[in-house]
């Protein structure tokens, strides 16, 4: 089974993807925000957690910009600093394959 079950032996996922594969890869939290990077969807995902951890926002970073996001990690200086793996034979070919982008949202 995948997704919620609703069933009181397992423990639902907070968030579902639906149909689409987003195949996630890396994770990061910042304060009250869960950042989740996808190898297929390509995209940073930016999701805004409630007091009972229940997520009340989601957007999108990066979104079909850098290629598939391998990882996601937040500095010491409270920027987000995200990995791509395009060279792995995974994804698309980019001019500037793998790299580490800096973000600050």
């Amino acid at each position: 089974m995948e997704g919620k079950a609703g069933d009181a032996r397992y423990a639902d996922p907070i968030i579902e993807s639906g149909d689409e594969t987003w195949a996630p890869s890396g994770i990061a939290i910042r304060g009250n925000e869960l950042f989740v990077t996808g190898l297929r969807s390509e995209r940073l995902w930016r999701m805004t957690l409630g007091p009972d951890l229940e997520i009340t926002h989601v957007s999108t970073l990066l979104e079909r910009k850098y290629g598939r996001l391998r990882d996601v990690v937040v500095g010491p200086d409270g920027a987000l600093y995200v990995t791509t793996t395009n060279s792995d034979g995974g994804g698309l070919s980019y001019a500037a394959n793998d790299r580490i982008l800096k973000v600050a949202p």
